[in-house]
């Protein structure tokens, strides 16, 4: 019977399936990560301490179960922005054997595709093969060197970033303020809703490494108030969970949370900062057919 593996990523596997059939098989990174963390008992060390990126740990490791998920035909692999469970996945119940049986059969074919030239055993992993697995970044690599850049950025830097974004966005008339009697907000813009109502939007952009709590939601309404009609917070960091019911509170100016993720799907969406690149992946199960 091969030995349970202790790779640090596979704990959240089952609970990614699991949140992503709570969210109706469909959601965004963002609530998936928010349901999988309500759900396990995350280390504080994985919520605070982050890849060379700027990625929580805990972060980086759902991703990494997402990516070994898609290469196993349980979630969508054509849609990067919209995680989706595919047929298959919406009623299984990961246990602890079908979820090391789908990371075998994927680092084996990762294998396999990688050389044909010996069949290896992968009933065992050792720490080099578990590093190895940790080191490839694949796909998502792109978005952590975006979210990285824009952390470098001067907080000025940050704050026109953000007018451009907002433009590539649909905003109209965006201007970044500048003025420090503003109490927090950084810049304005126009959304026009539709043809008969557009809104006021005041934006703060804040440049941070970690969580933002409610306290700087609290201040940047305080800010909204009577000068727009709604407030748009965008940091590079990411909200804690006491922010987002904040932003969302009833009776209140509403304030839209756009996180570090959220900025990098925005780029995505716009294709800002991230251009759009064609590849071929060689189709190794068509040249099988023809092997004697």
């Amino acid at each position: 019977m091969p030995k349970q593996l202790n790779v640090r990523f596979l704990r959240y596997m089952g609970p990614v399936i699991k949140a992503l059939q709570d969210l109706g098989y469909s959601a965004r990174p963002k609530q998936v990560l928010a349901l999988v963390q309500e759900a396990v008992d995350v280390p504080q060390e994985d919520l605070e301490r982050t890849t060379k990126s700027g990625q929580s740990i805990f972060e980086n490791d759902v991703h990494w179960c997402r990516s070994y998920l898609a290469k196993a035909g349980f979630i969508d692999s054509s849609k990067r922005g919209v995680w989706t469970l595919t047929a298959k996945a919406r009623t299984i119940i990961l246990d602890d054997a079908q979820r090391d049986s789908i990371f075998r059969a994927v680092l084996h074919e990762k294998r396999k595709n990688r050389t044909t030239s010996q069949q290896e055993s992968i009933s065992e992993l050792d720490s080099d093969e578990i590093g190895e697995i940790e080191e490839e970044v694949e796909d998502l690599q792109y978005r952590a060197d975006a979210l990285g850049k824009l952390k470098c950025l001067s907080p000025v830097g940050f704050e026109q970033f953000c007018r451009e974004l907002l433009l590539e966005a649909g905003f109209e008339d965006v201007e970044v303020t500048g003025r420090s009697g503003d109490r927090g907000i950084d810049g304005r813009g126009i959304l026009k809703v539709n043809p008969l109502y557009s809104m006021k939007v005041a934006f703060q952009a804040k440049r941070y490494q970690d969580t933002v709590g409610s306290g700087v939601v609290r201040d940047f309404r305080g800010a909204v108030v009577g000068r727009a009609d709604r407030g748009l917070l965008i940091t590079t960091g990411t909200f804690t969970r006491d922010a987002e019911i904040e932003a969302a509170r009833d009776g209140t100016t509403h304030i839209e949370l756009i996180d570090g993720p959220a900025i990098v799907d925005l780029m995505q969406e716009y294709e800002f900062g991230l251009k759009p690149v064609s590849t071929f992946r060689l189709d190794h199960d068509l040249f099988d057919r023809f092997e004697s």
